[in-house]
């Protein structure tokens, strides 16, 4: 790229990436897939160099693409800002779909940005969604790692009224995450208590132990 001078369209970027990940196929021997990713990363930190510049900007239809690159996360915070314009033309499903890609690529703060506006309309959307339907969203958020906090005080919230397994769900999603709150830790209260009449299966007992090795409030 002449020494970064030269931008290169983001769309044809991403295009040589998925072309370089598919080389050999699923049967490429050790080398292969070694140079694979090796031209991955290449093109990778040319993307990640031109949005450093300012010299590429990602749009919705780009952005899940962006996610899959290796290394994401170290252009955390600069695409969290380019995606603050975007969240206006995402809707509840999408920016959902965003929060877990940023989740899995440990971009939290691309989570956070789309999380913190599902939450938004998630709250304005009428007739008002279910408790169940709102553990869901909580549950993609805890498992991305995304607004935890907030998500904690919502969970609190619904614990009352929610179905044990469902509550279940939520708790160990965001216990899996390290987080601990007072919010999360009366949620799980009460899940203690409606857990005290049910019989939840061995391995999903095993998991909220686990959990509760890496969350004080479990």
């Amino acid at each position: 790229t002449n020494g970064g001078d030269v931008v290169l369209p983001l769309h044809d970027l991403l295009d040589m990436a998925d072309l370089a990940a598919a080389v050999g196929g699923a049967g490429a021997g050790s080398d292969l897939v070694h140079t694979r990713q090796a031209a991955q990363q290449a093109v990778a930190d040319i993307v990640f160099r031109q949005l450093e510049d300012d010299k590429s900007k990602v749009d919705v239809p780009l952005l899940s693409r962006v996610l899959r690159l290796p290394g994401v996360d170290e252009v955390d915070s600069k695409l969290a800002s380019m995606c603050q314009p975007l969240v206006a033309d995402v809707g509840l499903e999408q920016a959902l779909d965003f929060v877990k890609s940023a989740g899995s690529s440990s971009c939290t703060e691309v989570a956070n940005t789309f999380a913190t506006s599902a939450l938004l309309m998630m709250d304005t959307k009428q007739p008002e969604p279910s408790t169940e339907e709102q553990l869901q969203v909580l549950r993609i958020m805890g498992s991305a790692g995304a607004a935890l906090e907030d998500i904690s005080g919502r969970l609190a919230a619904l614990a009352q009224g929610a179905k044990a397994q469902d509550l279940a769900d939520v708790v160990l999603a965001v216990g899996e995450r390290s987080f601990s709150s007072d919010a999360l830790a009366q949620a799980t209260q009460i899940l203690a208590v409606k857990l005290g009449g049910l019989q939840l299966p061995a391995a999903r007992l095993l998991e909220l132990a686990v959990a509760s090795t890496k969350s004080s409030s479990l």
